[in-house]
């Protein structure tokens, strides 16, 4: 058989193999929507089985691909909305399950996105077609390459839809046998092995005896996953070579019989020059063989222009530190001590770190440059100016500033590290002597080394001590953050799966790493209320999605989904402030998959808060404003849902009422106030919640410098301080009437900064009566919202 000239040509010897069921059906449009709704697309699909459908799935791998991913996982998200977490199979793996060229997309495609980054495969995929157009021959009309963007959303969908499916098993098998250590076994493919691959291994299989692939990858790049590839899914024999000590050969078959694949892991080869012999660095390459001509059909080599793939390499959330620990400490003996002491040092910090926590919104923090529903400091421009009073910056006591403490329990944070370390023997008395020695003062690199680590760095040899202490530290301090978010999940047994990149780099930009960097150590740390779902988030997405944290309250990748702990419509004193869900799945409505969700428009009311009854006279435990959920707003924007909430209120004929912003609606004799998700987390950071009592009052005497108001001031410039210190919001039995209170008094903050730190708020519990609530507001410092 005479070699092949091209790529092209290689292409058009594989037509031959064009497999079969590609035909449209009666249900065509049906099947087109579906795929589209679920971010896939049908004509991308076909391009992709003719690239992958060729390929036989080995039958072992088939079964048990087939029974993991084809159970159904789906969970309600929130009724109001119609939104639910589908973890399950949909169209695409659909189809493929009954399409044998398709379930060859989905496995290999469900494989590949496992151990690389979506964009960059998206991108050398969509180069290989463009490649093979490029080398079509004129008189033969080639098919338009897919899109970059359209591969995209393939290969999420098979993503989504097989997360059920564990690879990274079967990669760290594979890294066992070839005695490859973790992080090299998650290495990428390069692209042009990648580029070769798909098009020699259905040859090769077609072929068995008479085809052979020969790979260069260089020092274990991609080995793993090749292997993984060539034998457990297409049931080729592989023979990897690689070079141990003085260059001794070592081999490993994994099949049996005769070798179809062999992979050189050789980084350097030598070569002879005269009397002389060089090293020269290899570069990834892979050639087609015909053993009976004894001939070498294509090689595909590296070239400049070349899309580079990126690895992704991700660790299950349930033990998550431990593996970070373990691969900066490496294989030395002690290893287990050290990772052990560094463990202690990071709950030690995350300890220290939270005693200084203290809570401020997200748009106190940013100067006013982030405030609710995309308001802007231009549209300011729509209030009287000659009615904004001036305030001076309140000189709160520390009796005051205890309420603003950012409450971590150290019953969370222990939970967390032996969840994170997988260590169920920690606790507090073990971090005790570390809390006691670095407490107050910085935590930086430059801070004395526990004498435990250094007693094990001084024992371990052949290292650079500092560069490993620098090293550590710095894991230590990301991880201790990671800690603290994990203290503000639920459920953290539900999440033990969830896939986290090992890249704690993807942190240094947050707001909390940002801080410690110039911590004193004493001084106190102010995050606003995405901190700990930031954390996370990032972990799980990485650097491949814009992440926009004043809007959004979901995201989802990899078929999981966090949320913040508002989006539902529970009363906000059953809503923990800061906390955030974990659950696998991906938010779908109507059929319709999205991987994040975002507030929509929302319209700020100006009104004001209307004083009934002032010190002194009785009042009762009542809502004085009737205020329901209507309807809320559900629509699309590209990978999102936009979500926009509406929370109605009775007003009486003829109020006027000041709008800022994005405007609300009045419709007969009722106000509307649009929010979102995201916008609530906001409004309940920060929140104090009332201490439960024994009793059952529901009407008092109000109190000296105590009135009760109705109505919702989210644009009340009046000086609140003049006519009170505690205000008290008549808003019980009304779940929505408390959150629109909650809305109120965060978006005055918000809008007005000079007035920030003045409304603090009181939440009322139902397991506390009225009267115990007043009076736990009265006996607080400085001014405050007593929400009924």
């Amino acid at each position: 058989m005479p070699p092949f000239s091209n790529q092209f040509s290689l292409s058009l010897e594989l037509t031959r193999l064009i497999p079969t069921g590609l035909a449209t059906s009666n249900a065509f449009m049906s099947l087109a929507r579906s795929l589209r709704n679920s971010g896939s697309d049908v004509v991308i699909e076909e391009d992709l089985a003719i690239l992958f459908g060729r390929c036989r799935i080995f039958p072992q791998m088939a079964t048990s691909f087939r029974t993991l991913v084809a159970r159904e996982d789906s969970s309600l998200l929130n009724t109001l909305l119609g939104l639910t977490l589908e973890g399950g199979p949909g169209p695409t793996v659909l189809r493929g399950l009954t399409q044998a060229p398709y379930f060859a997309v989905v496995i290999q495609c469900s494989f590949l996105t496992s151990i690389h980054e979506k964009n960059s495969l998206a991108a050398a995929l969509a180069q290989i077609f463009e490649r093979e157009a490029e080398h079509a021959e004129r008189h033969l009309k080639a098919r338009a390459a897919p899109s970059y963007e359209g591969i995209y959303g393939v290969l999420r969908a098979c993503e989504d839809q097989t997360s059920s499916y564990n690879w990274r098993n079967l990669i760290l098998a594979t890294a066992g046998a070839l005695d490859i250590a973790e992080y090299d076994a998650f290495s990428a493919i390069p692209s042009t092995v990648l580029q070769g691959a798909v098009h020699m291994f259905p040859l090769v299989q077609s072929l068995p005896d008479d085809r052979i692939i020969l790979i260069d990858t260089g020092m274990y790049a991609g080995a793993c996953p090749l292997v993984v590839w060539a034998h457990q899914v297409l049931g080729l024999t592989v023979l990897v070579k690689r070079y141990g000590p003085s260059s001794s050969l070592i081999e490993k078959q994994f099949g049996i019989g005769t070798n179809n694949v062999v992979i050189d892991l050789r980084d350097k080869t030598l070569l002879w020059n005269g009397d002389n012999s060089i090293l020269e660095i290899k570069q990834p390459s892979i050639t087609l063989l015909s053993v009976s001509d004894n001939e070498e059909l294509i090689t595909l080599k590296s070239e400049s222009d070349e899309v580079a793939v990126d690895a992704i390499f991700k660790r299950p959330a349930g033990g998550y530190g431990r593996g970070a620990l373990e691969s900066v400490c490496g294989n030395e003996e002690g290893r287990e001590a050290l990772v052990h002491e560094s463990t202690l040092l990071a709950l030690a910090f995350a300890a220290i770190i939270s005693k200084q926590l203290f809570t401020k919104p997200l748009s106190a923090l940013t100067n006013g440059d982030s405030l609710p529903g995309g308001i802007t400091r231009d549209n300011l421009k729509n209030i009287p100016t000659d009615s904004t009073p001036q305030y001076n910056t309140i000189n709160q006591d520390e009796r005051q500033m205890e309420y603003m403490k950012c409450m971590v329990s150290e019953q969370a944070i222990i939970a967390a590290g032996r969840f994170l370390f997988q260590n169920p023997g920690l606790n507090m008395k073990s971090i005790a002597s570390h809390v006691l020695i670095f407490s107050h003062q910085p935590l930086n690199v430059d801070m004395e080394q526990p004498g435990s680590i250094t007693l094990i760095l001084d024992y371990l040899k052949g290292i650079n001590k500092e560069d490993l202490w620098s090293k550590l530290f710095e894991t230590v301090r990301y991880l201790s953050i990671i800690v603290l978010a994990f203290a503000f999940v639920r459920d953290l047994q539900s999440c033990t799966e969830l896939p986290l990149r090992h890249n704690l780099p993807l942190l240094s930009q947050h707001v909390l790493i940002d801080r410690l960097k110039h911590w004193d150590g004493t001084s106190r740390i102010w995050i606003p209320e995405d901190t700990w779902f930031l954390v996370l988030a990032r972990l799980l997405i990485g650097g491949e999605g814009a992440l926009d944290s004043r809007s959004t309250c979901l995201v989802s990748d990899h078929g999981w989904s966090i949320f913040l702990s508002t989006f539902g419509h529970a009363d906000p004193s059953f809503t923990d402030s800061g906390y955030f869900v974990i659950k696998k799945g991906v938010p779908c409505r109507n059929e319709v998959r999205k991987h994040s969700i975002i507030d929509g428009p929302i319209g700020v009311w100006g009104d004001e808060w209307k004083i009934v009854h002032a010190a002194g006279t009785e009042e009762s435990l009542r809502c004085a404003n009737a205020v329901r959920y209507d309807r809320p707003f559900c629509g699309e924007q590209q990978g999102s849902f936009l979500v926009t909430l509406r929370f109605s209120t009775e007003t009486a004929p003829n109020t006027e009422t000041r709008r800022i912003g994005l405007k609300g609606r009045v419709e007969g004799n009722l106000e509307t106030r649009r929010s979102g998700y995201r916008e609530l987390f906001g409004a309940l950071w920060g929140v104090q919640h009332t201490q439960s009592c024994h009793h059952n009052s529901s009407a008092i005497t109000l109190p000296l410098s105590c009135v009760s108001v109705a109505g919702f001031g989210d644009l009340d410039m009046s000086d609140l301080k003049e006519s009170a210190r505690i205000f008290v919001c008549l808003t019980a039995h009304n779940s929505c009437a408390r959150w629109r209170a909650l809305l109120a008094i965060h978006t005055r903050a918000s809008i007005f900064p000079t007035m920030k730190g003045i409304d603090q708020i009181l939440l009322r519990g139902e397991d506390c009566c009225f009267e115990c609530a007043v009076n736990q507001a009265v006996v607080r410092t400085g001014y405050w919202f007593l929400i009924l």
